[in-house]
């Protein structure tokens, strides 16, 4: 028998990692992904659990979150300190996200919407803010995840 040439070995080898690669999702399962992701983060919301909410995050410091004030989070820690301050100022709220958009760009899922917090208010009827959103979710380390979001109020 004769001895297979290395380079043959080799080639071998990377035909069958790759045929093993996982297949990429399509567009369908990447929106129904950042649908199951919107809804995750208002449950988690809605809830008052800001832990829930930082799951929908990416953890990374690449992370990037731009809050109703214009004010610029970055990295998994800043955005996760926000939130949990943030938390503190809206108990028994409720959040809604009003004609969600979510549409593939590329790799990663672009969304956008209204979205709008009703808040009890101690005296009279609640409160209701609303404002546009934008955020971009992507795959990463094999689970949908926020990579960057802003929300605005807005002026007068």
């Amino acid at each position: 028998m004769r001895p297979v040439p290395p380079l043959v070995t080799l080639a071998t080898a990377l035909a069958l990692v790759a045929g093993c690669a996982p297949k990429p999702p399509s567009a369908a399962e990447m929106v129904a992904a950042a649908e199951a992701l919107d809804r995750a983060y208002v449950d988690a919301f809605n809830r008052d659990d800001a832990d829930a909410l930082m799951a929908n995050y990416w953890k990374s410091p690449d992370l990037v979150s731009i809050g109703l004030d214009g004010s610029v989070a970055r990295g998994w820690d800043n955005v996760s300190a926000d939130w949990h301050a943030s938390m503190d100022g809206f108990p028994e709220s409720r959040l809604e996200l009003l004609e969600p958009q979510n549409v593939v760009v590329g790799d990663v899922v672009m969304g956008w919407g209204r979205w709008r917090i009703t808040a009890p208010s101690d005296s009279g009827p609640p409160e209701v803010l609303e404002g546009p959103y934008t955020d971009i979710k992507a795959l990463r380390d094999g689970r949908w995840v926020r990579v960057m979001d802003h929300a605005s109020v807005p002026q007068p």
